[in-house]
């Protein structure tokens, strides 16, 4: 069971954790919770990164909390290494990102993956490494706020294919990045994407 977890709303991220953080600009508590959601929209238009943090010996039971006072939707996908260390990229809508997409219904959340990476970027026969940790962010659509959870895997390609991005998905470039290409790209990728990118790399 995770100890921690992070929600973003563009740059700004909700820390909910069982210890103090550093570099917190507001606390709150679940009870307080609803001023967080007030300020949804002001964290959707901030152009500067941000954090408050709300503390709980309930992580769990924090996330599932806020999580149940939105329209849910989930996602799959997947870091992708090759045998040389390099992993996949896309480009799509300006940023840096990586295969991924909404979970049919009724299908698991790995072969939701593995069929997403296949859609976007031409790769198939992935091996499986390890699951990684989920993301969460939010975002306005239709009137409403969406929470989307994607749940994440390490997948190792044995063979070095040419990447086909997939533009009907508004995909511009799919390319395999060595590790200081991947660095430069988190100058221009999603708060999540950077988050799951470092805790990889602390792992793997």
């Amino acid at each position: 069971m995770a100890q921690k977890y992070e929600l973003f709303v563009r740059n700004h991220g909700l820390i909910i954790s069982k210890t103090t953080e550093e570099k917190i600009e507001k606390s709150i508590d679940l009870d307080s919770i609803q001023e967080w959601i007030d300020n949804l929209h002001h964290f959707d238009n901030q152009d500067y990164e941000n954090f408050w943090h709300l503390k709980t010996e309930d992580v769990e039971g924090a996330l599932n909390s806020i999580l149940n006072r939105f329209k849910n939707i989930f996602a799959a996908g997947g870091i992708v290494q090759s045998v040389d260390d390099e992993i996949i990229m896309i480009y799509r809508l300006g940023k840096w990102d990586l295969p991924k997409g909404k979970i049919e219904p009724g299908e698991g959340v790995e072969i939701a993956a593995k069929r997403e990476i296949e859609e976007e970027v031409g790769v198939s026969r992935l091996e499986t490494i390890s699951p990684l940790d989920n993301t969460y962010h939010f975002y306005f659509f239709k009137n409403q706020w969406i929470a989307k959870t994607t749940y994440w895997f390490h997948f190792l390609s044995k063979e070095k294919n040419e990447l086909i991005p997939q533009t009907e998905e508004d995909i511009d470039k799919a390319v395999w990045m060595k590790k200081v290409e991947v660095e430069e790209a988190m100058h221009n990728t999603y708060p999540t994407i950077k988050k799951l990118i470092q805790l990889f790399r602390q792992t793997h």
